[in-house]
């Protein structure tokens, strides 16, 4: 359904833009000396009410603001939060068909 939906969409646009005079575009990069657009998501990991990212450490610890290079990211960001985020990148080639999906996507991650 979200694929219909999305496919759905292009065509609208496509059309609204051809009606007048114009063309859409949907390129991520479309001159390569120009800064492109990408697919970025925001993530909030939520158990009984509560963010997972939150929890009684002292402040300068924060998963956001890490105290320095020297800080061990599983310790900051909490063993729930780095397990999700560590699933996430381990799965990272298989979610570029979402979040890069052309050829042309690659030239934004500047490959």
């Amino acid at each position: 359904e979200a694929a219909d939906q999305l496919l759905f969409t292009r065509e609208a646009i496509c059309a609204v833009a051809a009606k007048h005079g114009l063309h859409a575009c949907f390129l991520p990069k479309m001159w390569a000396e120009q800064a492109g657009n990408g697919c970025h998501m925001h993530t909030s990991l939520w158990r009984d009410g509560r963010s997972v990212h939150h929890d009684a450490r002292p402040a300068g610890t924060h998963p956001v603001h890490p105290p320095g290079p020297e800080a061990d990211p599983a310790e900051v960001a909490g063993v729930e939060p780095g397990r999700f985020y560590g699933g996430v990148l381990a799965r990272l080639p298989a979610l570029l068909c979402f979040t890069a999906p052309s050829p042309n996507s690659f030239q934004v991650l500047g490959r």
